[in-house]
């Protein structure tokens, strides 16, 4: 980052504060003329509360205000959460907060838990779009007292919409706009009597391919290959090389969802909420990638096809160098992901005298295709298959205290059972060339139990401590290339403590926690590959402790919200993916641990209700994240290196996003809407080389992005027409990087998208 970028991201972050401290000072009818920002209820501490009394960092959205922002999927909210990146890379999606992540897609589970209606999702590769949301709470900082395994990080916790009893309501939306570009969404509450409601969710979502792709169907001629191979003359050999091109447009998509639920509330005190999800893709959408080393590419190339004895004589530029040409790219090979979610629950409610009992039953099923290649270039390197089956039941047991002593406390038990099989195929330069195969089945079985509990030592200042003991098992069997079986069992305990000082309108807050997340086994690359499992086969648990304070403040009678938090994480073993050497290109993923690592960070935000029609935002966090002690030297098969100092990956060190939400009503029927996002997200080391001097670290610019809709709806909501635009200025931005055997790669973020948005609600 340039003097000039740091020092203007800085003013902003100085901006703002002296902006909340001006606000404070003035009188209500001064800043608002009477009007208050909405309360906003949020359940991150597994009971509802308001969001500017739970003594935690949290931040929380309506579905309306994520859509109203473009804020459509998990990748894109990091657009308004400072400390939130995700990394999405050939259909996966991983969550790194405050600096803490991993970049492993399959074998270990995210270093962020996500989990939808109270049911853990687990995996680190799903559906990214965000589907009939009423709410997002993003919790920052180990969350595993509450949350359990996996919550190293934080936690995303998406809360859908539920069926009411009251009355039949629905709403439609449809947008259409460039590159046929499609989204429809459906919902339908319907009361059933007065003990049942059913509700149903839909949503479409299409478009052509975003991106041009300029690699050749047939790029390789006889030329190239003076003297013939062992596969025949040079025209032969040439053939040879082509068969497996397949260039297509890429990043289109086609994404279909539904979700229903049936509501049984056979008494006041007695709730069963049952549901059931389904989405399916099929599309390449998680395929945007452009060659950011075209010539490292070519010579890896020419090494490759040397090492097979074939003499080849490729002229400068056979790989293409998109580098300083928006939006295009060069892909041979073929690129596609198909991804089928199928999942169902039962959260039975019952809520006594003083107390509520929950018990949630869920059981989920995926299905998992891609094809893709590891050198993701103009022309085949190292292509792949890989399928993978999955499926989990889950059930939890939930005591939770209503009293209004000066006591609470909540319990509960937990079980998960998860079986994933899986299938890899790795070839060499051509799909007739297998190289490497990877076949294997694991079951993991966790189960835990948890408590919470607060005490208000007075009036104002309250103690809450909590504590989770956990254990699982995880049982791998290897059948290709050989039959080998791998055996790991872990338990743990993980505490917290928060003390909080609340005032009329304001909190204080001291928060310790502990994080811990499972280790596992590589199952990408069977143990086979490696001379040593600990080369990269088997990797250790990590663990982290969280420290942070922070504030919350109401002011300007409700008018004005601030929040504040300092924090400092500091972690052991932290779960990394790094390279092979060149010579072992069939080690396609590698896991080790990092001996430690520290986060530590600002992070700040202002809303402002100007007055009735006019709403302020602001959100903010600076982060330093860095590794104390990773090193590697002498293994047999992965690449030397050194990290020590060195920023982690994903861990940007400034996050900005300025938001403006305007309603104004025009006369006595009509109202004008509108809504504006600007966010800024600093420069990025997405992964690094181990190759200094030779290849650089896979790397990403910092960019600012602006969302902004405009639109006329009726007075009574009914009714609206909205024209938006996504990322307006067309920013050319990277959501995703690589530093491979082959060279690095960037993955494109979304282009500038304007379309037409009809909405009608009853």
């Amino acid at each position: 980052m340039t003097h000039s970028r740091k020092f203007h991201a800085a003013s902003v972050f100085f901006a703002t504060a002296v902006l909340s401290q001006a606000v404070a000072a003035q009188t209500p009818s001064s800043t608002a003329g009477g009007a208050m920002l909405e309360e906003v209820m949020v359940t991150a501490q597994r009971r509802e509360a308001t969001l500017m009394s739970v003594p935690l960092s949290i931040q929380a959205m309506s579905g309306e205000k994520l859509t109203n922002s473009g804020i459509t999927d998990l990748s894109s909210l990091k657009f308004t959460t400072p400390g939130y990146f995700p990394d999405t890379n050939n259909g996966f999606v991983q969550i790194y907060m405050r600096g803490i992540g991993n970049a492993i897609f399959l074998g270990a589970d995210p270093s962020v838990a996500t989990f939808i209606d109270d049911v853990p999702q687990i995996y680190g590769m799903s559906v990214d779009e965000l589907v009939d949301v009423e709410r997002v709470e993003i919790l920052k900082g180990a969350q595993g007292g509450l949350y359990g395994r996996n919550a190293t990080g934080g936690v995303v916790n998406i809360i859908t919409r539920q069926p009411s009893l009251e009355e039949l309501t629905g709403e439609v939306r449809v947008s259409y706009g460039e590159e046929d570009t499609f989204r429809g969404t459906a919902y339908v509450n319907v009361p059933l009597g007065d003990m049942a409601a059913w509700s149903l969710s839909l949503e479409k979502s299409t478009h052509d391919p975003y991106i041009k792709n300029n690699a050749a169907r047939t790029p390789y001629s006889a030329a190239y290959f003076p003297s013939g191979s062992f596969l025949g003359t040079p025209q032969q050999t040439a053939d040879f090389f082509n068969a497996g091109q397949k260039p297509s447009e890429i990043y289109d998509r086609d994404f279909t969802a539904a979700r229903t639920k049936l509501l049984l509330q056979p008494t006041d005190d007695l709730s069963i909420t049952l549901a059931a999800n389904y989405a399916e893709k099929d599309d390449t959408a998680s395929s945007q990638f452009v060659s950011s080393t075209p010539e490292f590419n070519q010579a890896a190339l020419v090494g490759l096809i040397n090492s097979f004895g074939i003499q080849v004589e490729l002229p400068p530029g056979f790989i293409p160098d998109n580098t300083n040409k928006d939006w295009t790219t060069a892909i041979g090979p073929e690129q596609v992901g198909y991804i089928e979610d199928k999942s169902g629950s039962a959260t039975v409610v019952w809520n006594g005298p003083g107390f509520d009992l929950t018990s949630i039953t869920a059981y989920r099923e995926m299905e998992n295709k891609t094809r893709g290649d590891s050198g993701t270039s103009a022309v085949l390197f190292v292509p792949f298959d890989i399928s993978s089956e999955r499926d989990y039941v889950y059930q939890e047991f939930r005591f939770t205290s209503t009293g209004t002593g000066p006591w609470s406390y909540l319990g509960g038990l937990t079980y998960l059972d998860n079986n994933l099989s899986g299938h890899t195929d790795v070839y060499f330069l051509s799909y007739d060339v297998l190289f490497g195969v990877t076949e294997f089945d694991q079951e993991i079985s966790n189960w835990s139990a948890y408590a919470e509990l607060g005490y208000d030592l007075t009036d104002r200042l309250n103690l809450t401590v909590s504590g989770r003991y956990m254990t699982e098992e995880n049982d791998v069997k290897f059948t290709q290339p050989v039959v080998s079986g791998i055996n790991n069992e872990e338990s743990k305990f993980v505490p917290s403590a928060t003390l909080s000082y609340q005032m009329d309108d304001s909190l204080f807050y001291l928060r310790w926690a502990q994080g811990f997340k499972t280790g596992g086994v590589n199952v990408l690359v069977a143990p086979a590959f490696y001379p040593q499992p600990s080369d990269g086969s088997i990797f250790d648990p990590e663990t982290v402790d969280t420290f942070e304070a922070g504030f919350k403040a109401s002011l300007a009678d409700r008018s004005v919200q601030v929040t504040g938090a300092v924090f400092y994480n500091d972690y052991s073993d932290l779960q990394v993916d790094v390279r092979a050497r060149p010579e072992f290109p069939a080690i396609t993923s590698a896991i080790i641990n990092a001996d430690s690592a520290e986060t530590w960070g600002v992070e700040g935000s202002v809303a402002w209700q100007v007055a009735a029609p006019l709403t302020l935002g602001v959100n903010a966090g600076y982060l330093q994240a860095e590794y104390k002690d990773f090193a590697l030297a002498g293994s047999e098969v992965l690449a030397d290196f050194d990290l020590s100092g060195e920023q982690m990956p994903k861990a940007p060190e400034w996050q900005l996003s300025v938001d403006a939400a305007l309603d104004q009503p025009i006369g006595e029927n009509l109202r004008l809407v509108g809504n504006v996002l600007a966010a800024y997200t600093d420069e990025v080391v997405f992964k690094y080389s181990a190759l200094p001097g030779i290849l650089p670290d896979a790397t990403g610019d910092s960019y600012w992005l602006v969302n902004a809709r405009i639109g006329v709806h009726s007075a009574d909501d009914k009714w609206g027409f909205d024209i938006v635009a996504d990322n307006l200025f067309d920013e050319v931005y990277y959501i995703g990087a690589d530093a491979g055997v082959f060279g690095n790669l960037l993955n494109y973020g979304n282009r500038r998208i304007v379309r037409g948005e009809l909405i009608y609600r009853f």
